[in-house]
């Protein structure tokens, strides 16, 4: 039975850790450099506060990242919307992800003033929260993409 690694390929000791763990960093940030699967779905139902579509894997340590929110939200009757485009940069800093400054919102478009989306942390985690008005109930789809480094 033939080896999958050549002899003399895999460089061992501290080397061949290094080369492994550079693998390993290297798969995960082509992970996290798409659309994470979703759309994520969400119905409020008439609640008026902000309630969570989206939360992340727990972000880990040493890394920065950037996240883009694209959500979209319709009444129960049809007759109302909004759509939102947000970006946030975010890092892990004493085992809680923070934001770093605030989140830029992109796109803000909605047929009532109540509705709303944000990003924020939720310990180790990114999340993605939507609003309806307190009197319509919505369904709210969030596409998120996520672009890690470190």
């Amino acid at each position: 039975m033939r080896a999958s690694v050549q002899q003399g390929d895999y460089r061992a000791g501290r080397d061949g850790e290094r080369e492994l763990e550079r693998i390993i960093n290297q798969q995960r940030r082509l992970w996290n450099a798409k659309l994470s699967d979703g759309p994520h779905l969400l119905t409020t139902y008439a609640s008026g506060v902000l309630e969570t579509v989206w939360t992340s894997d727990e972000m880990p340590g040493g890394v920065a990242w950037e996240v883009d929110a694209y959500v979209l939200g319709v009444s129960a009757d049809h007759t109302k919307a909004a759509r939102y485009v947000l970006s946030g940069l975010f890092r892990r800093a004493g085992g809680d992800a923070i934001q770093v400054g605030a989140t830029t919102v992109q796109v803000s478009v909605e047929s009532v003033a109540g509705f709303d989306a944000a990003l924020d942390v939720s310990g180790g985690s990114v999340i993605t929260q939507v609003q309806d008005d307190g009197a319509e109930t919505m369904s709210w789809s969030a596409l998120m993409y996520v672009r890690e480094v470190g």
